[in-house]
């Protein structure tokens, strides 16, 4: 058996990807050690954070499904962002605080709505100071609670597609938008980057992501609730999936290659040149690469599904 495989040939627990609705003032990392609890496994991951005010879905790997978290679907990503004109903070959103304030009330709809179309497409963002980001070894969020303004490069995102959703304007003008974005993009970025092509500065006020890649807010439970486990066979839903009897898992188990003619194929998939393979039970899961007519292991799933809903709140992991 190989190192990797053999590793990871662990007893069988529970197993596949949660989809949480994150409520506000709350940590992603919070619901992370809420999950921990609620399925009695530390081996839990997210596929990508939310800020602590914002909400949404938030899509998490449980237990041997972690190790497919860098598979899992994450573009594009769905927001409803409320932004505010007329108003800049340190972190660029309202729980940061005020560094400039300036009246918006010339500002109009259409202004509006002409500044917004120069941010569709591929544009350059600076990461933010108070984020996860790091410069020389060191959080960027760290440096910035001591004062401290790291020099920071700009990156690449995608903007798909952002439209006005409704707008009010006064002294601080109130923008809803809805954007259809590249991971990696910020929202709290883009919201201050509208503000100072508008001339007034501008700062994020809430966020409310409604996709990620394929899951919504349809697939997403409450976070003190949640106990619903998408099998990763449905999460990787393009990847070709086929079935070995035992002799073949047996081979597979040792690392070995085996014949793709071996394999009764059930799905045949559009994401080559992975596979998923499984045992004739289901316990055992494996992420294969097909190589000519040859189907190597790469990575072992052990999973069974077992939950308990219900016996753990995000209060109590709070307290």
């Amino acid at each position: 058996m190989t190192q990797d495989i053999a590793e990871h040939a662990t007893s069988a627990g529970p197993c596949g990807v949660v989809v949480v609705d994150k409520p506000a003032g709350v940590t992603s990392h919070d619901v992370v050690n809420m999950l921990r609890r609620r399925f009695d496994t530390k081996r839990i991951g997210h596929t990508g954070t939310l800020d602590p005010i914002a909400t949404g879905v938030l899509v998490l790997c449980v237990g041997a499904a972690t190790r497919v978290a860098a598979y899992v679907p994450d573009e594009p990503k769905e927001y409803v962002a409320q932004i505010l004109l007329g108003v800049a903070t340190d972190t660029e959103d309202t729980s940061g605080t005020v560094v400039a304030r300036q009246d918006a009330s010339a500002i109009g709809e259409a202004c509006v709505r002409a500044s917004i179309a120069a941010f569709r497409g591929a544009i350059e963002q600076t990461p933010p100071m108070f984020s996860a980001v790091k410069v020389a070894g060191k959080r960027l969020y760290k440096l910035a609670r001591r004062g401290i303004v790291a020099e920071r490069h700009p990156r690449q995102v995608v903007i798909h597609d952002m439209q006005m959703l409704d707008f009010e304007p006064g002294t601080t003008a109130r923008v809803v938008a809805r954007i259809l974005c590249s991971s990696g993009t910020y929202i709290r970025t883009l919201a201050a980057d509208l503000g100072r092509a508008l001339g007034v500065g501008g700062t994020l006020a809430s966020l409310r992501r409604v996709r990620v890649g394929p899951f919504t807010l349809a697939d997403a439970e409450p976070v003190d609730t949640c106990h619903r486990l998408m099998p990763v066979t449905d999460v990787l839903r393009d990847w070709p999936l086929g079935t070995v009897d035992t002799a073949t898992a047996d081979y597979l188990l040792r690392g070995k290659a085996v014949p793709r003619e071996v394999v009764t194929w059930t799905r045949q998939g559009t994401h080559l040149p992975h596979a998923l393979l499984q045992s004739p039970d289901g316990t055992y899961l494996w992420i294969a690469e097909s190589m000519d007519d040859i189907m190597q292991p790469r990575k072992l799933l052990r999973c069974g599904l077992s939950a308990k809903p219900g016996d753990c709140s995000l209060n109590e992991v709070r307290s």
